[in-house]
């Protein structure tokens, strides 16, 4: 395939990727102050695992070359230059967590082929049913819920500057007496002009069809999203952008989502010697997240790193750990 043909394709799969935001159903012209919460369903699929991208406003669209860049964009796993592993331990509200774990492979001209897994545990939830007693009711032991998400992607660069991926993927929500497992699909791309280290990126997800649960009809939480990203020091003129100098990378995002009015995401990352990263962020839009920060560092390989997110008055906050193995 010519370089001009490559061009071409990736164009035509990201206008297909912006126009798709319309083929889903929901984003009508709404009044101000509507919020269209309750429109969806299996939320755990919002909730970020890589701590990189949570600390940074839970911003990962230009993200890349990491086996975490799965849950975020899809087409980050492209720069996959051998092999990647993920793993990720989220604390949630409530007593609730969610663990990951993601792992990519190239195969070199072929393309970039990946795995994932994500498991929500919600606690402990003890069951009850109506009885003729002085409590009217009795115990029936502790219900069996949980929820999960496993899935497949693949992600090739096909120019230079271009870079395309996509995951199919099953969720499941499991409340005990009643189940449902769903497949959705997430696509992204990565575009980069050349110019002080910015990239472009967009991706949708949880995108599927609406399905029926209990008493109510609903999808995956879809999200669309477009964000940019570029190096501060080299737009300056502070550095040049070769390898081993600082990096001040400061990224948006925006975010049209179902079940929500449109959100924004800003995030920032220091990185010093390619060893110690510093990272904030601020989003938008919320009823109680804002601020998140964290920190990183980067060994012969090696990723690991911690985030934070403040949750205000009535949840209080929240910590995650996250580490990468880079081959």
């Amino acid at each position: 395939m010519s370089k001009r043909i490559k061009i071409v394709v990736g164009i035509g799969m990201a206008f297909l990727l912006t126009t798709s935001v319309w083929a889903q159903g929901g984003f009508q012209p709404i009044q101000d102050n509507v919020k269209k919460v309750g429109q969806s369903g299996m939320q755990f699929l919002k909730i970020g695992v890589d701590a990189r991208s949570v600390a940074m406003a839970n911003i990962g669209l230009t993200h890349q070359g990491d086996a975490a860049n799965i849950f975020m964009n899809p087409a980050g796993i492209g720069f996959v230059e051998k092999a990647s592993v993920f793993v990720g331990y989220t604390e949630w509200i409530a007593d609730m967590s969610k663990q990951a774990v993601a792992g990519a492979l190239s195969l070199q001209n072929i393309g970039v082929f990946g795995v994932h897994a994500a498991v929500m545990s919600l606690g402990d939830f003890e069951g009850t049913v109506l009885a003729d007693n002085e409590l009217s009711y009795d115990d029936t032991g502790n219900l069996d819920v949980g929820e999960y998400v496993i899935g497949i992607t693949y992600a090739k660069q096909l120019t230079d500057s271009f870079t395309f991926g996509g995951t199919v993927k099953m969720a499941n929500q499991d409340l005990d007496v009643k189940s449902k497992s769903v497949v959705g699909f997430d696509i992204g791309s990565i575009y980069a002009p050349g110019w002080n280290g910015t990239r472009i990126g967009m991706a949708m997800r949880n995108f599927s069809g609406e399905f029926n649960y209990v008493r109510e009809t609903m999808t995956l939480p879809y999200t669309f999203m477009v964000g940019i990203s570029t190096d501060l020091l080299q737009m300056f003129g502070a550095t040049d952008g070769l390898d081993g100098q600082p990096v001040w990378t400061l990224a948006i995002e925006g975010n049209k989502v179902r079940d929500f009015s449109e959100r924004v995401h800003i995030g920032s990352e220091f990185m010093l010697n390619d060893l110690v990263f510093l990272r904030a962020g601020y989003k938008f839009n919320y009823d109680e997240e804002g601020l998140t920060f964290g920190a990183g560092i980067k060994y012969s390989g090696i990723n690991l790193n911690y985030a934070y997110r403040d949750f205000g008055s009535i949840f209080g906050s929240t910590s995650m750990l996250s580490a990468s193995f880079n081959f």
